[in-house]
C-alpha cells in the first residue's frame, strides 16, 4: 500500500467496505424475507439428515443411513444443532454462517485477481456479488453456497501455488477441497487440471508430482472410510454418492427427439435386469431384504433406466442425441439464473440480461488475452475448466442451480477481462501520444 493513498484509491480498503455492503445487503434481505424462510426444496430434507445426525451420529435419509448426498450438510446441520438447538434458532444460525460464506466468496474471487491483475480488476469480480439472486442463494440452507465458498478457495489456492508459496496454497488447496466435497462432489474435475496446469506451468515437476501424491493421500484419508462405510451399508462400491442416477435419468428427457416411454421396454431391459444384478438384495417374494437398501435399489434403478434410454436415443436418433448433448443442454447452463425469488424488484429477466452480458464479457476476455498476449494462463485454463464443467453437467439433468456453481469463475474472468481492457487502453493511448509526440 502507498503511503498517504486516500482510501478511495486503495482498492485493498474498498474490497472491506464492497464486503460490508454484500453483508448489509444479505441481512436487509434476511429481514425482508423472514428468518424462517425456506425453498421446501431439499432444505427441509437437509435440516432433518442434520438433526437425526446429531442424535445418533448417523449419515440418514428418512431416518435410515444412506448415501445419496455427501455428507457435509448432515454433518453442518448436526453440529450446529449441539450449540443452538433446532427450530427457528437453528435456522437464524445456518443463515448466519451461510451469509458470511456467501460474502467471502467474494473475498476470494477479489484474491484471486490480485495474484495476476491489479485491486481494481478484483474489485470489479467480486461487486459481481451484489446481483439479487447471489445474495437470495445464500438464503437458503442448500449445498451451492459453501461448495462456492470453498470451490472460491481452490482456485485462489491453484494459481496461489503457481505464483507464490507453494506448501502454503497446497495446505489451502487440500483443505479447500476436502470442504468442498463434503458438500457436492463435483469438485472431484478440479484436481485434474490443477494437476496438469502446475507440471506444465512450474519449473520443479517432481515437487508438484511430490504434492500430488501427498494430496492423494490426504484426500485417501476421508474417502477410505466413507467407501467403507458405504460398502458396509449397501454391499457395493461407492466413493462418493449412489445419487447420480437420478440426474442422469431426468437428462434423458431434455433437449429433442428423445425416445417416448411408450416406445420402449422397459420390462426386458430395465426390471430383469435389475432381478438379475440385485438379486441378492431381494427376498423370495420379491421384496426389498434391507429398509436401507430400497432408495440405493431405486437410484440403480434410474441409472440403468438412464443408459438404457441413452442407447435407444443414440439408435433412433444420433443426430438429435449430439444436437440435444453438444448444444441444447450446455447452451442452457450458460445463463440459466437460479432465482426463485425476485427479490429488491429485480426481475428474472433483468438477470438474465446481466447474466448474457457477463457471458459476451468473458468471451471477449478470452479474445483479447489471446491477441494481447496477456494474463493467458489464468484466463484460458478457467475457461477450459468452466466448458469442461458445462459439458460434463450436461451429461446429465441441467438446472439453474448446477449452474449457479460455476458463475465464480466466470466473475473472476470478467476480472481479468477488465484488466486486460485497462491495460490496451493504456497502451494505445500512449502510441497515439507517442505518434504525436513523432
Amino acid at each position: 500500500m502507498l503511503q498517504g493513498r486516500p482510501w478511495y484509491k486503495d482498492p485493498d480498503r474498498l474490497i472491506w467496505i464492497l464486503l460490508f455492503l454484500l453483508l448489509a445487503e444479505r441481512l436487509l434481505l434476511f429481514f425482508q424475507l423472514g428468518p424462517d424462510y425456506m425453498s421446501h426444496s431439499d432444505d427441509d430434507a437437509y435440516i432433518a439428515s442434520g438433526l437425526f445426525f446429531a442424535d445418533t451420529g448417523v449419515i440418514a435419509i428418512d431416518g435410515l443411513p444412506g448415501a445419496l448426498t455427501m455428507p457435509g450438510m448432515a454433518v453442518t446441520i448436526g453440529v450446529t444443532s449441539l450449540f443452538v438447538g433446532d427450530g427457528l434458532a437453528l435456522l437464524i444460525t445456518l443463515k448466519i454462517i451461510w451469509i458470511i460464506m456467501g460474502v467471502f466468496t467474494a473475498w476470494w474471487g477479489y484474491k484471486t485477481l490480485t495474484l495476476f491483475a491489479s485491486g481494481w480488476a478484483g474489485l470489479f469480480a467480486a461487486a459481481h456479488f451484489l446481483l439479487p439472486n447471489m445474495a437470495w442463494m445464500n438464503h437458503v440452507i442448500l449445498t451451492e453456497t459453501p461448495y462456492i465458498f470453498f470451490f472460491s478457495i481452490c482456485i485462489y489456492a491453484m494459481f496461489y501455488m503457481r505464483k507464490a508459496d507453494e506448501k502454503k496454497g497446497f495446505v489451502l488447496y487440500t483443505a479447500g477441497f476436502l470442504l468442498a466435497l463434503m458438500f457436492r462432489s463435483n469438485i472431484i474435475l478440479l484436481p485434474l487440471f490443477t494437476g496438469v496446469y502446475l507440471l506444465i506451468t512450474k519449473k520443479n515437476p517432481r515437487q508438484t508430482i511430490k504434492y500430488a501424491l501427498c494430496f492423494l493421500g490426504v484426500v485417501s484419508l476421508f474417502l477410505v472410510p466413507w467407501t467403507i462405510r458405504n460398502y458396509i451399508q449397501f454391499g457395493d462400491f461407492i466413493p462418493l454418492t449412489y445419487g447420480a442416477g437420478d440426474p442422469l435419468y431426468l437428462g434423458t428427457y431434455e433437449g429433442v427427439g428423445y425416445p417416448n416411454d411408450e416406445d420402449l421396454d422397459y420390462e426386458t431391459n430395465v426390471s430383469d435386469v435389475m432381478k438379475d444384478k440385485y438379486a441378492d438384495y431381494y427376498d423370495e417374494t420379491g421384496n426389498v431384504k434391507e429398509s436401507q437398501h430400497k432408495l440405493y435399489l431405486y437410484m440403480m434403478e434410474r441409472g440403468i433406466k438412464a443408459r438404457y434410454r441413452i442407447r435407444e436415443w443414440w439408435r433412433s436418433n444420433p443426430t438429435a442425441f449430439l444436437k440435444s448433448y453438444l448444444l441444447i443442454k450446455p447452451r442452457l447452463m450458460l445463463n440459466w439464473v437460479w432465482a426463485w425469488e425476485e427479490v429488491f424488484g429485480v426481475t428474472y429477466q433483468t438477470l438474465h440480461r446481466i447474466s448474457q452480458m457477463n457471458m459476451i464479457f468473458c468471451f471477449f476476455t478470452v479474445i483479447l488475452a489471446l491477441f494481447t498476449k496477456k494474463m493467458r494462463e489464468p484466463v484460458f485454463l478457467l475457461s477450459l475448466f468452466y466448458i469442461t464443467s458445462v459439458y460434463v453437467y450436461a451429461t446429465a439433468f441441467v438446472t439453474d442451480r448446477y449452474a449457479s456453481t460455476l458463475m465464480i469463475i466466470r466473475y473472476i474472468i470478467a476480472g481479468f477481462g477488465m484488466q486486460l481492457c485497462r491495460d490496451t487502453f493504456v497502451e494505445l493511448k500512449k502510441r497515439q501520444g507517442g505518434r504525436m509526440l513523432g
